[in-house]
């Protein structure tokens, strides 16, 4: 049985660098203040993408 988008974009953000300041605005409209990273494959430059997106998103 695969998992739906739909079910797992409630549930974890899986999206490339481009679309993540979008995910990371979907969650805030719903209340998120707090997320958990748990970062896979190249973790360096994930942690720097979301890092980014925060400074990017704290500034506007």
């Amino acid at each position: 049985m695969a998992l739906s988008d739909e079910l797992i974009d409630s549930a974890a953000i899986a999206c490339t660098p481009a679309g993540l300041e979008s995910r990371l605005a979907d969650y805030e409209s719903l209340g998120a203040d707090t997320l958990l990273c748990m970062p896979f494959g190249d973790r360096p430059a994930i942690v720097d993408a979301l890092v980014a997106a925060n400074r990017a998103y704290a500034s506007a």
